[in-house]
């Protein structure tokens, strides 16, 4: 159900987008006299009605993923609670509780979140670059070929950024299960431990596990913040391509001061 809601409402909010570029075409348009088919107070409407509507879709929006999102995440963690407690324990042996507890607690999140918010997410970025790509198009096929033609660059880039990211996670993952385990392990034995005083020994074993998964961290945020840097660059660069291009174009007297603006939103949008 969650699903299902989050692509529609991701689609019509994709949609309600793009009418917003046309209502801002439009808008500008008419106040420079290029479209005289409708009135500046018409239009005005128009785009205030466009506006309220994506508010109360992203109003609704927010409060499916909170309820909806805490429905499937407590199902699915009550689900492999009971798998676990009812599991053949000879084949978990090799699994520390504390590392049973990370992947119930911090896994689960992160199988909910695919499954209800990126796989819809996919979908309405589809829409949003189909629809951007084909409203631009009947705008300007050259700035449209243009700006398409880049993509296999961004999505080599993608691919590549992905493996290392999914390596540098699981890295991650193990590590903070690590950290989990020698926790849970010294509060259940807390007693014995105070016996043998082994106290500062696994405070020392903990230190060791967290300078580790600092490390970890830090190496996964220098890699996505030098990524995400290129990406900016590229997209700085695809901004100010359209907009030149743009421009060129107003001066030439080819397109509209609504044309130009539409531009930079749809480059946006494809991007």
């Amino acid at each position: 159900t969650q699903i299902f809601l989050n692509t529609f409402i991701g689609v019509t909010i994709v949609l309600l987008d793009l009418l917003f570029v046309l209502c801002t075409k439009l808008t500008v348009d008419i106040a420079t006299g290029e479209n005289t088919a409708f009135t500046f107070a018409s239009a005005a409407i128009f785009l205030v009605a466009t506006i309220a509507i994506q508010i109360a879709f992203s109003y609704a929006s927010r409060w499916i993923r909170a309820i909806l999102g805490v429905k499937a995440q407590n199902s699915m963690q009550r689900r492999l609670f009971a798998h676990v407690l009812m599991s053949q324990w000879s084949g978990m042996e090799k699994y520390h509780s504390g590392d049973v507890i990370n992947r119930i607690e911090k896994d689960v999140s992160q199988i909910v979140s695919f499954a209800t918010e990126s796989i819809p997410s996919l979908i309405t970025v589809i829409v949003q670059f189909t629809g951007a790509f084909i409203f631009l198009f009947l705008m300007d096929k050259t700035l449209a070929c243009v700006v398409v033609v880049l993509m296999p660059c961004f999505l080599l880039i993608s691919k590549l950024y992905v493996k290392k990211m999914r390596s540098l996670t699981h890295k991650i993952r193990q590590s903070d299960s690590k950290a989990q385990a020698i926790i849970q392990e010294s509060l259940q034995n807390r007693t014995v431990i105070k016996a043998l005083e082994q106290d500062d020994s696994l405070v020392s074993r903990l230190m060791l596990v967290q300078d580790k998964l600092s490390k970890q961290v830090r190496e996964k945020t220098k890699f996505s913040s030098i990524s995400a840097t290129v990406l900016s660059i590229g997209f700085a660069a695809g901004y100010l391509f359209a907009f030149l291009w743009g421009a060129h174009q107003l001066q030439a007297g080819i397109i509209t001061y609504g044309a130009l603006i539409a531009f930079v939103q749809l480059v946006g949008q494809i991007q």
